[in-house]
């Protein structure tokens, strides 16, 4: 026999009307696995509306606050250690499996080749720009040099004019913020 439907009677809050009273007083006659939930279910209902409230003990909460933001930290802490180790993780595979692909798609003699035809030409023209600068300064006239510097000055000043006017309008009327 299903007893589930008979036992969500007797531990329910809501009130029965008079039909499902007398089915489960009917029940309860011929079932003693029933009698005994009952029983047992008025007991309980009995010791815990007799049961006193009892108040937390002083301090109780400014230390539960304080132990919940401990715990709130050490989950931030814990996943973002987490999140570093997943991503340099992650970095380092990717890292790995490019330098293996790399390596098994260009022979050991090409690479070194590449590498010193890049550094020789960085150095070359790193040279080639030092040469052009000196054949330029020596045949621009000789005003040149107070020219450039005086236009770099002027920028200069104009730069600091519109960073002082800046900082002086937030200092006056704040920050504006879009939010509302």
């Amino acid at each position: 026999m299903n007893h589930q439907f008979y036992e969500d009677w007797i531990l329910s809050d809501q009130k029965l009307n008079m039909a499902e009273k007398k089915l489960l007083s009917e029940h309860l006659d011929s079932c003693e696995q029933c009698q005994n939930l009952k029983t047992g279910w008025v007991k309980v209902e009995s010791a815990l509306q007799s049961a006193k409230y009892v108040t937390p003990a002083p301090g109780f909460v400014t230390r539960f606050q304080t132990f919940q933001q401990t715990q709130t930290a050490f989950a931030h802490r814990k996943q973002a250690i987490q999140s570093l180790i997943v991503t340099g993780v992650s970095m380092i595979t990717i890292l790995v499996a490019f330098t293996i692909w790399f390596f098994l798609s260009y022979s050991p003699a090409n690479i070194i080749v590449n590498l010193v035809a890049i550094a020789t030409g960085v150095i070359r023209t790193a040279t080639l720009f030092k040469t052009d600068l000196v054949l330029f300064l020596r045949s621009s006239s000789a005003s040149f040099p107070f020219l450039f510097i005086v236009n770099i000055v002027g920028w200069a000043a104009i730069f600091l004019i519109l960073w002082l006017l800046t900082i002086w309008r937030f200092t006056q009327h704040g920050v504006k913020n879009n939010e509302n």
